[in-house]
């Protein structure tokens, strides 16, 4: 009866341990009614629908909102806008940020465009190819540039044969206020 008592608490803090070690790094509200989503035009709970966020309570070391602004938006009604007072520059989601994947076709080059307005934060972009535990995206884009106008990043992704999918990822390395919209990919 000991060793049974003794596996079952073994048992019960592995289960523990891997709660715990697997705690939610994004938020992502999903709605299989909703297309890609890319201007952020569908909200549910304050946050687009369809996409990973990084948010306040998956990144409590820093100190930031996540929200839609409706005021000049670059594409449709809104976009989407971190306002970051603290954080660190790992990236990833241990930063302020926002992350998807596309579905593509396996060996061809994609076309990747987004439009950003900067208000003095520091800024990276990773984008590449993905499967389900592998992957080869690459840093594209890393800037302080203010611009207080819609600026356009357009970028060629290849996708090995290997990944199904192309993943997107910005994230805000340093205070300050950034808005992204119209995010795209197009097979060339």
């Amino acid at each position: 009866m000991a060793t049974l008592v003794g596996k079952s608490v073994l048992v019960g803090a592995l289960v523990s341990v891997f709660f715990v070690g697997c705690s939610d790094m994004s938020q992502r509200i999903t709605d299989t009614n909703t297309a890609s989503n890319n201007s952020f035009e569908v909200v549910q709970t304050g946050l687009p629908v369809n996409w990973d966020i990084y948010t306040s309570k998956t990144v409590p070391s820093a100190n930031f909102t996540v929200s839609v602004d409706t005021e000049a938006p670059q594409d449709g009604k809104q976009s989407l806008r971190f306002d970051v007072k603290e954080c660190t520059a790992q990236g990833g989601w241990r930063s302020p940020g926002i992350a998807k994947e596309f579905d593509v076709d396996q060996g061809s080059e994609y076309e990747l465009r987004f439009w950003v307005k900067n208000n003095g934060s520091q800024f990276s972009v990773q984008a590449g190819g993905v499967a389900a535990t592998t992957g080869n995206t690459k840093q594209i884009l890393l800037t302080t540039e203010s611009n207080t106008e819609w600026k356009e990043f357009v970028y060629i992704i290849p996708i090995e044969k290997e990944y199904p999918r192309l993943r997107f990822e910005l994230n805000v390395l340093k205070p300050g206020t950034l808005w992204l919209d119209n995010v795209s990919i197009n097979k060339k």
